[in-house]
C-alpha cells in the first residue's frame, strides 16, 4: 500500500514562540507534520496536520486529561508556558504513531479561563474576576431563606423562613466561597447553624452544642484547608457538590451535602437538597449586595415577600388566583384578588419585623385591575390606596402616611406607583396596607392586582 510522504519539515511559527521541529515517528514509519497557527486572539492556536485520517487524537501539553479529535483543532492556552502538543493516530499497517511538538506562550490571558467555563460555574465562581473566589452569604432578608418541604415537592412548605428568622442563630454571617479552580472556603466566625437531626454528624467534626431550640447552634471552627466542590451536570439540571463531604452551605443539614441549582443569577443562588423523605431549600447572595427592592411578589408560587392579612375583607380574597384579565400589559397566569365585602374598614396588612428603612426603600409599585362590572357610586371609586403605619403606636392611623390613585382605568391592567421618598427620615413606620374602593362606607366591589413591590 502507498505509504505516507516524508516530510521532515522545520516550520516557522508566525507567533511570540520558540522555532520547533516535530519529533520524528519511529522507524519504519513516515512522519507527519503538525502546523500552529496563532488567531487574532492572544493565546489561541489553531493546530493542524498534513494528511486526512478518522482518528487523529491530540493532547495539548496542558496535563488536564483533556483530548481531541480531528485534522484541525482549537487550542487555547490560558497561562504562559511550554507545552508539547502530542498527536497520536495509527499507521496503515495498525502501529501506533506519536508525533509532538513544543508550543512556547509568552505571557498570561486569563480572559480564556472564563470562555471555556459554563454559564453555571461563571455565576457560581465569578471566574477570574474573583481570583480568590466568589462570596455568597444567607439572603436574610427574603421570605424562604431556608425551608423545607415534601421531597415529591419543589417548594416548601413545611417550613417557611421568615425575614431575619435566624438572626440569634449565627448563620446570617456565614460566608461561602467558592472559586473557580475548584477549591472551597468556609467563614462561619465560630458558630455553624445545625438541624437538630444532624446534631450527632457536626460533632463528629469536632463542634459542640452552645444553643438553639429545634435547630442547634454550634461551636465549630473547621479546618477548610484542602476543601473542594465541583459541578454535576445531569442534563437537565446541575448539582453542587462536595466530593469528599466536607462542605456544606451554611445550614448543617445530614449527608449527602448535594445542592440541585434551582436558580442562579449574578446576584442569587437558590438550592434544593434532598434527604431521604426531605427536601431542603436554600437562598443566597452575593456579600455586599444590596437588592434594589425590598419585597417583591408576583403571586405565581406559594412564597410570598410579603405575608398580607386579611382584615374585614370578603372570601374571594386570595393570592394565585388565576389571572381574569390576561394582555399585554399583564401576561401573568396568576395574580392576587381583594374582595371588598360590607365592611367600612377592610383592609391588606403586612407587619414586617422591624422598622423599615425609607432612605433606602421608599416607593411600592403594582399593577391593578378595576373591573367596570363593579357598581361604582359616590362611595365605591375606582381608587387604590396606600398607607404606612406605626404598629407602636396605640392609634396608628394618626401618624400614617397615606398615597393614593384615583380615578383609576378600569378594564385594563394599569401600573401605579406611590411614592414616599419625601418622608424617607420616618424612622417609626412598619406596617403596609392596601385599599381598594375606598374606605367608610359598605358598598362592594372585586379587584385584582399584581406584581407589588417595595423598591427604591
Amino acid at each position: 500500500m502507498k505509504k505516507l510522504l516524508l516530510l521532515l519539515t522545520c516550520v516557522t511559527l508566525l507567533y511570540s514562540c520558540d522555532k520547533n521541529e516535530d519529533t520524528p515517528a519511529e522507524s519504519g514509519q513516515d512522519a507527519v507534520e503538525i502546523t500552529i497557527n496563532p488567531t487574532e486572539k492572544k493565546n489561541v492556536y489553531t493546530l493542524s496536520v498534513n494528511v486526512t485520517h478518522d482518528d487523529l487524537k491530540w493532547d495539548l501539553g496542558k496535563n488536564d486529561g483533556q483530548t481531541f479529535m480531528g485534522n484541525n483543532v482549537t487550542a487555547k492556552y490560558p497561562y504562559k508556558g511550554t507545552y508539547t502538543i502530542t498527536l497520536y493516530y495509527k499507521s496503515e499497517d495498525n502501529q501506533l504513531v506519536t508525533i509532538t511538538k513544543e508550543l512556547n506562550v509568552s505571557e498570561d490571558n486569563l480572559s480564556l479561563i472564563d470562555e471555556d467555563m459554563d454559564q453555571t460555574t461563571l455565576l457560581l465562581t465569578g471566574g477570574m474576576a474573583f481570583p480568590d473566589g466568589k462570596i455568597w452569604v444567607v439572603d436574610s432578608l427574603t421570605v424562604g431563606h431556608l425551608g423545607k418541604g415534601a421531597i415529591d415537592a419543589t417548594t416548601p412548605s413545611w417550613w417557611i423562613a421568615q425575614k431575619l428568622e435566624k438572626s440569634e442563630e449565627g448563620i446570617y454571617d456565614d460566608e461561602l466561597i467558592f472559586k473557580y479552580d475548584g477549591t472551597f472556603g468556609y467563614i462561619n466566625h465560630g458558630t455553624t447553624n445545625c438541624a437538630n437531626n444532624a446534631e450527632t454528624e457536626l460533632t463528629v467534626r469536632g463542634a459542640t452544642v452552645t444553643g438553639g431550640g429545634y435547630d442547634r447552634i454550634m461551636k465549630y471552627n473547621p479546618n477548610t484547608l484542602g476543601w473542594k466542590w465541583n459541578m454535576i451536570d445531569l442534563g437537565s439540571k446541575k448539582v453542587i457538590d462536595f466530593p469528599n463531604k466536607e462542605g456544606f452551605l451554611s445550614y448543617y443539614t445530614s449527608e449527602p451535602h448535594q445542592y440541585e441549582i434551582l436558580k442562579i443569577t449574578e446576584n442569587s443562588l437558590y438550592v434544593r437538597q434532598e434527604l431521604d423523605e426531605d427536601a431542603w431549600y436554600f437562598r443566597f447572595i452575593p456579600k455586599g449586595y444590596e437588592k434594589p427592592y425590598f419585597g417583591f411578589d408576583d403571586y405565581e408560587n406559594d412564597i410570598f415577600d410579603f405575608n398580607f392579612i386579611m382584615e374585614y375583607l370578603g372570601d374571594r380574597t386570595g393570592f394565585g388566583t388565576p389571572n381574569p384579565f390576561p394582555s399585554e400589559k399583564n401576561t401573568s397566569s396568576k395574580v392576587a384578588c381583594y374582595d371588598r365585602k360590607a365592611e367600612q374598614w377592610g383592609r391588606l396588612a403586612y407587619y414586617d419585623v422591624s422598622k423599615f428603612d425609607l432612605t433606602r426603600y421608599n416607593k411600592i409599585s403594582m399593577k391593578v385591575y378595576c373591573p367596570s362590572s363593579n357598581n361604582y357610586t359616590d362611595n365605591l371609586k375606582a381608587k387604590v390606596s396606600i398607607k404606612l403605619q406605626d404598629s407602636d403606636h396605640s392609634s396608628p392611623w394618626e401618624t400614617q402616611v397615606e398615597r393614593y390613585h384615583t380615578d383609576v382605568a378600569k378594564d385594563q391592567w394599569i401600573e401605579l406607583i406611590f411614592d414616599f421618598s419625601d418622608i424617607s427620615q420616618r424612622t417609626d413606620l412598619d406596617i403596609i396596607t392596601i385599599q381598594f374602593g375606598d374606605e367608610g362606607h359598605f358598598e362592594t366591589g372585586i379587584f385584582y392586582f399584581d406584581d407589588f413591590k417595595f423598591y427604591k
